[in-house]
């Protein structure tokens, strides 16, 4: 394979899908913004899914840990295992994805013909990516690949609407083997919408602070987010977790589908999903910094009102 032109030219992660129909909602269709892989990226996947790599290992995030969370789960592919031409190809898509803006004005994007090039490999590729991500930053907290499992959301297999809990940004959500009988169909809205109903349920003054720690006007971390969605561990007396997901847009996707959010703008969760030996292996996640969000994360830290 040869690597050297996109090594040079690291087009865009991933592009509009050209010709692809609308995906199919809970009872209503989405039109675009509709992605997929750059085509000048697919002989890498390819490549990638042929030196067939390792699954990822799971290691412990102390540098993220707290009281109430925990050090979290990243999944990590070393890079210097794949061969030599594919690890220097994903590393340039690590550089890509670091240097390009892939998530299109308004926040969000869905996702299609993800799995076609990698099949089985969906869950290596992405940490591999998380890799190269944190390799063209030098910085470690620039890229996760935290395992969804059934330890998140709420007892019954639901997750209410929220933001992720890590430092990167962006989202990208990668569905591999959905559940079956229409079980964790996505919910989406935008943060506006819910600073809205949030308002009604606890007042303008909570909403108001929400949304500057949700938009990442000041810093966010896991203290933040405790401080925000901590409402979905108490009874939802306020009405806001059923308001809330009851105006959210609900989205099953299929197999290599899945979407792409800032999420200092879309708020995402899912309905009941049961526990099952696939559960693991339903939706692969990736979160992630881009060189601009970055250097804006780092302002926010080194504010004297934030340091103190």
């Amino acid at each position: 394979m040869n690597h050297s032109p996109l090594v040079a030219r690291r087009p865009a992660l991933v592009v509009p899908a050209a010709g692809t129909p609308a995906l199919t909602t809970v009872g209503t269709r989405l039109g675009r913004p509709l992605m997929t892989w750059h085509p000048a990226w697919v002989p890498v996947l390819e490549a990638f899914a042929a030196a067939d790599p390792p699954q990822p290992r799971w290691e412990s995030l102390e540098w993220y840990r707290n009281e109430s969370f925990g050090a979290p789960p990243d999944e990590t592919v070393d890079l210097d295992a794949l061969p030599a031409d594919v690890a220097a190809a994903v590393r340039a898509m690590g550089a890509s994805l670091w240097q390009v803006r892939v998530v299109p004005d308004g926040g969000l994007a869905h996702l299609t013909g993800m799995t076609q090039p990698v099949g089985r490999h969906i869950s290596a590729l992405l940490a591999a990516l998380k890799g190269a991500v944190v390799e063209a930053s030098a910085h470690h907290t620039t890229g996760m690949k935290a395992p969804i499992g059934m330890g998140s959301g709420s007892e019954d297999g639901s997750f209410p609407l929220h933001a992720d809990i890590f430092p990167g940004r962006y989202l990208l959500n990668v569905f591999h083997q959905p559940a079956p009988d229409q079980q964790g169909a996505s919910l989406l809205m935008s943060v506006a919408e819910w600073g809205e109903l949030a308002a009604v349920a606890f007042g303008p003054e909570w909403a108001a602070r929400s949304l500057r720690l949700v938009r990442r006007e000041v810093p966010w971390d896991m203290e933040a987010y405790e401080e925000v969605f901590g409402y979905h561990d108490r009874p939802d007396d306020s009405g806001l977790i059923a308001a809330s997901d009851a105006a959210a847009t609900r989205i099953l996707y299929g197999p290599g589908e899945g979407y792409l959010v800032d999420d200092a703008e879309w708020l995402h969760g899912r309905t009941v999903v049961r526990k099952s030996e696939h559960t693991y292996d339903r939706v692969h996640r990736l979160t992630f910094d881009t060189a601009g969000s970055f250097a804006q994360r780092m302002a926010l830290e080194d504010r004297p009102e934030n340091t103190a």
